[in-house]
């Protein structure tokens, strides 16, 4: 493979990534959002204000304010400290772990099925 095929292979994993479309970027999303809110120091976290840009325009408190600080909370053990942050953390983590195990399975039956861990086929520009 030339040099000119791998930057389109590159290319092709980096947008891929970027939008979510294929099992195999979901189930790294996923899991890079879960390690990362794992690995995010809770103790820094607290001297960053909660701000909402929607809250200050609109004057309404959306869903999703304090929810990273709660992710991180909830991933560090600290149960009560991420219900404090946002009410919705559990069923955030719920939904992120059940969408990873989905694709990781659909990305194992791809693989099984293939023998490529990463698919190609869509790749335009060839």
């Amino acid at each position: 493979m030339g040099r000119v095929g791998l930057l389109k292979r590159a290319r092709h994993i980096f947008f891929d990534l970027l939008s979510f479309d294929s099992c195999q970027a979901k189930t790294i999303n996923f899991g890079m959002i879960l390690f990362i809110a794992a690995v995010l120091p809770t103790s820094k976290l607290n001297y960053l204000p909660v701000r909402s840009i929607y809250k200050e325009v609109f004057g309404i408190e959306p869903y999703s304010v304090g929810l990273t600080r709660a992710m991180s909370r909830l991933l560090h053990g600290d149960f009560a400290g991420a219900m404090q942050f946002n009410k919705l953390v559990f069923l955030v983590f719920i939904v992120i772990l059940a969408l990873f195990c989905i694709n990781a399975y659909r990305w194992y039956v791809y693989y099984k099925k293939t023998g490529n861990i990463y698919s190609f086929e869509n790749m335009g520009g060839r």
